[in-house]
């Protein structure tokens, strides 16, 4: 026996009470892990003790890791369907060097590496086969599971060009019937006389354009182009967003596919005025969902009545990219079970270690 004692606990009218009370009574270097009920009407509690090191308990934490692609330019060689592929549940002090998912580029393009944001900002090269998860993922506040997103860069492959030489066409400029311009203009051609119709656009009037396209001869004795007026105002190039809501599905789930971790909005314009829905979540038992963090052009932090969203602003863009990523969170917080009202009451406890009482 160790020690014993009477001590003061919470008791319910029935004299019931939780043995976890019992801890904060028990000698220093011991501990006990029964749990339950007691009764402070039991004349003699006996709780056997064990050894303790005192550590404090550590909680695990997890990483999540999205990889994204611009399918117009490649794709994931295991799963060419996808856009994002998810890697989850990685522990966060993990020694173990991970697979990044293999990709191939499309034609006229080359696959030149990975970029994004964890806990900093992400660089990897073409070469990278593998990688680690230790400090790479951004932990919100009190969160157990951090998330990194990476994006395959790819660059435009230039084919080769034949060799050109310069020679005349000769060529009328047409609006509506009516002839603008005639001349003899100096193209870059191939051997055969063929030249790409583009490069007539040097010699189009102010005020007007052509969207003809394809190769003509030098060797045409009139060559005509039609021609429409412009406003020359620059073309402007869209671009799109794609948003990763992801969840941890030990907490809650998605209403309409609760067997998915990720889901995944792309496409949507960058400049839309739609709102568009966020996807609905639930909470498991114990948990209450109390709303969105995560990461895009600046934090994102959405509350849980958030039930749409609007992308203007909203993702980052890598330097060149037409496409741009945002990835947020499902927010969960632990939810306390209401607790019978109990009052302080004796309980007579004898504590134990290897058949010696302690205290």
């Amino acid at each position: 026996m160790v020690a014993v004692g009477d001590y003061f606990v919470m008791a319910a009218g029935d004299g019931s009470f939780n043995l976890e009370e019992l801890k904060e009574y028990v000698p220093e270097g011991y501990t006990f892990t029964l749990t339950g009920q007691g009764d402070v009407k039991t004349p003699e509690i006996v709780i056997e003790l064990t050894k303790t090191d005192e550590e404090p308990q550590v909680v695990d934490r997890t990483v999540t890791v999205n990889f994204n692609i611009d399918t117009e330019k490649g794709a994931f060689v295991d799963t060419p369907e996808l856009t994002t592929v998810t890697m989850s549940e990685l522990p966060e002090f993990s020694e173990e060097q991970y697979a990044i998912p293999q990709v191939v580029a499309k034609d006229g393009w080359k696959f030149v590496g990975w970029k994004g944001q964890g806990a900093d900002v992400i660089n990897w090269g073409a070469d990278a086969k593998t990688f680690g998860v230790s400090g790479l993922a951004f932990f919100q506040e009190g969160e157990l599971v951090g998330y990194a997103s990476v994006d395959a860069v790819f660059e435009a492959v230039e084919e080769e060009k034949e060799e050109l030489t310069e020679q005349i066409a000769h060529v009328q400029f047409v609006y509506e019937g009516e002839v603008v311009a005639v001349g003899d203009y100096f193209v870059m051609a191939n051997g055969d006389g063929s030249f790409n119709l583009e490069e007539l656009k040097k010699y189009v009037p102010e005020g007007y354009t052509f969207t003809l396209a394809g190769e003509e001869s030098v060797n045409t004795p009139q060559i005509v182009i039609e021609l429409t007026k412009t406003d020359d105002e620059p073309q402007v190039v869209d671009r799109t967003v794609t948003v990763n809501f992801s969840i941890d599905t030990e907490k809650g789930a998605f209403v309409e596919t609760p067997d998915q971790k990720t889901v995944t909005m792309s496409e949507l314009p960058e400049f839309s005025e739609e709102q568009y829905a966020i996807p609905q979540v639930v909470a498991k038992d114990g948990w209450k969902f109390v709303g969105w963090k995560g990461q895009g052009a600046d934090v994102i932090n959405w509350g849980a009545d958030a039930k749409t969203f609007g992308v203007s602003g909203l993702a980052f863009f890598q330097e060149g990219e037409l496409v741009g990523y945002a990835s947020v969170d499902a927010v969960f917080e632990a939810v306390e079970e209401e607790k019978e009202e109990l009052t302080e009451q004796i309980a007579h406890v004898q504590f134990v270690f290897e058949g010696e009482m302690v205290a």
